[in-house]
């Protein structure tokens, strides 16, 4: 298929209301990491890349208030200070710049790679809330890669025999074709962020642990993520490793010599943030305590935020503190 149809999300804040306005139109060309669209070859159907686009108005004051009784990083002590800031007051003005955040999104299992970043809507209207006058507006450019295989009303990373887990298969049937997928889409661009939800974060989880990331963004968001069963000791062996940055430091320092941008610290490190839900009654938050705690111990610098939904990436109306939390983690 030679159309490619591109679909743009923009929010707009101003003076506490919000306006929202949907824009598609369709364009021949390649994949465009700026776009929403679908393209189509002879094999099946690919959804990539999604983009959301999000704007605010100016604001006067600090960046919203960021309690850490939640948030806690592994790296440290569990007693993290929580730090505040005086409300903030809008202005009719904008910014003068704009913070772009580029993420690539993996939609957990049954999902899609067209519904994925709607379910992110309560954190670009989060972050978008942050600008202010002196601070650049920041925008979530989210690209999303859709699993290749049929489950339920949307797509799946793997397939397993009826009952078993992921936390507990001894095999990811078509795990390879997946990772092809993402490794193919992740290379070609610089993101900032890598989140996944679900199934979407054991594979990065996966990728991880194989030593497959073309290099380690400078942020992992890992929503209701579980143990990658299957490569159980590929993960553990990270932990073997001697200093705090040398599997970070392995994928990420034959990227260097490409980036040209003072301000990329990839390098040196990559923090995971592990979003999980107490109530969620699909994955064990136990079995991402796991995963988080071999990545810590393979020298990334991890944290968690633990909310009071289940599965779902939070809302902000039911869940407003644990998003601002995820939040100031984005922006420190």
């Amino acid at each position: 298929m030679d159309a490619v149809q591109e679909m743009r999300y923009i929010r707009k804040g101003n003076l506490g209301a919000t306006a929202a306005a949907l824009f598609c139109s369709f364009r021949p060309g390649p994949a465009s990491s700026f776009s929403l669209f679908a393209a189509a070859d002879n094999k099946q159907t690919i959804f990539q890349p999604t983009v959301v686009r999000s704007s605010t108005s100016c604001t006067t004051g600090s960046r919203m208030s960021s309690p850490s009784s939640s948030l806690s990083s592994t790296m440290d002590d569990q007693n993290a200070k929580s730090s505040s800031s005086s409300s903030s007051s809008l202005s009719s003005s904008t910014p003068a710049t704009t913070k772009k955040l580029k993420v690539l999104a993996l939609h957990g299992s049954g999902g899609t790679a067209k519904e994925f970043p709607k379910r992110l809507d309560a954190l670009n209207k989060a972050l978008m809330s942050t600008s202010t006058c002196n601070k650049a507006a920041v925008q979530l450019e989210i690209t999303t890669v859709q699993g290749p295989f049929d489950k339920d009303d949307g797509y799946s990373w793997w397939t397993m025999p009826e009952g078993v887990r992921s936390f507990n298969a001894k095999e990811y049937t078509g795990f390879e074709e997946s990772a092809t997928k993402v490794l193919d889409v992740w290379g070609t661009e610089k993101f900032d962020i890598v989140l996944g939800h679900s199934q979407g974060a054991i594979l990065i989880a996966s990728l991880i642990a194989l030593k497959r990331t073309p290099y380690h963004p400078r942020q992992y968001i890992m929503n209701g993520c579980s143990f990658p069963n299957p490569y159980t000791q590929q993960l553990e062996s990270l932990s073997s490793r001697t200093g705090t940055s040398s599997v970070v430091a392995d994928i990420n320092k034959s990227n260097d010599d490409d980036d040209d941008d003072d301000d990329d610290d990839s390098s040196s490190q990559s923090n995971v943030l592990f979003v999980l839900g107490k109530q969620d009654k699909i994955t064990p938050n136990s079995s991402g305590e796991q995963v988080r705690d071999l990545l810590k111990k393979g020298g990334f610098t991890v944290s968690s935020c633990y909310h009071d939904g289940g599965h779902g990436f939070p809302e902000e109306d039911t869940n407003d503190e644990a998003m601002k939390q995820i939040v100031d983690w984005i922006l420190r």
